[in-house]
C-alpha cells in the first residue's frame, strides 16, 4: 500500500481511541507500576518511564508531499497535529508500507509521535526479566537511542528514546 494522498486519507476500522495510562492507585500506595512495551518487526521496545501514551485505534492519516514513505502522515489528536512514523519500514524491517489497526501515541505536545502498530502494547513486568548487554540487531545507530535491555523468553526488549531519536532523523524526512 502507498502511502496516502491528502485526497484519500488512511483510516483504521477498529473502535475509538484507548489510553495507556499510569495507575494513580498504584503510584498512592508505593506499588510497582507496570511498564508498557508494542513489538515492531519482531523487536520489542518499552514505552519510556513517565511517557504519556494512548492508542488510538480509530484515526484518519493526512500525507504529507514529497517525504519519505516511512512518514506515513499526520494525524489530528484533539486540535493536535502528530506525526505518524510506519517504525518497521524506518528500521528496515520491510521495505514497503502495510495497513496497521493501530497508532501508538508517545508523549504530548511538540515531543508527541505516532509509531504504526498492529497488536495493542503489552503489560512487560521487566522486574522479572533478566537485563542483558544486548542491543537490538539489524538496526544501525539504534542502539543510541535504546537503553534498558531485557531479554523476555528469545526476545529482546529495549526501552526506546524516541524523543531524541525522531529529533536525530528530522532532516532525512524530505524525499
Amino acid at each position: 500500500m502507498q502511502p496516502s494522498s491528502a485526497s484519500t486519507p488512511l483510516q483504521s476500522v477498529a473502535s475509538d481511541y484507548d489510553y495507556l495510562t499510569l495507575d494513580i492507585a498504584a503510584l498512592s500506595q508505593n506499588k510497582k507500576i507496570n511498564r508498557y512495551g508494542y513489538v515492531v518487526g519482531g523487536v520489542g521496545f518499552l514505552v519510556p518511564h513517565n511517557t504519556l501514551s494512548e492508542v488510538l485505534r480509530k484515526y484518519t492519516l493526512y500525507s504529507i508531499p514529497n517525504t519519505k514513505a516511512w512518514l506515513r502522515g499526520l494525524v489530528n489528536l484533539r486540535g493536535n497535529l502528530i506525526p505518524a512514523f510506519d517504525v518497521s519500514m524506518l528500521f528496515g524491517f520491510q521495505n514497503t508500507a502495510t495497513h496497521y489497526e493501530n497508532l501508538l501515541i508517545l508523549d504530548k505536545g511538540a515531543d508527541a509521535v505516532g509509531i504504526l502498530i498492529n497488536k495493542l502494547p503489552v503489560v512487560c513486568d521487566v522486574e522479572s526479566w533478566q537485563p542483558v548487554a544486548e542491543q537490538i540487531a539489524g538496526v544501525p545507530g539504534l542502539e543510541t537511542y535504546t537503553s534498558e535491555v531485557y531479554k523476555n523468553g528469545e526476545m529482546i526488549w529495549s526501552c526506546f528514546d524516541h524523543k531524541a531519536y525522531f529529533r536525530s532523523i528530522k532532516s532525512d524526512v524530505a524525499v
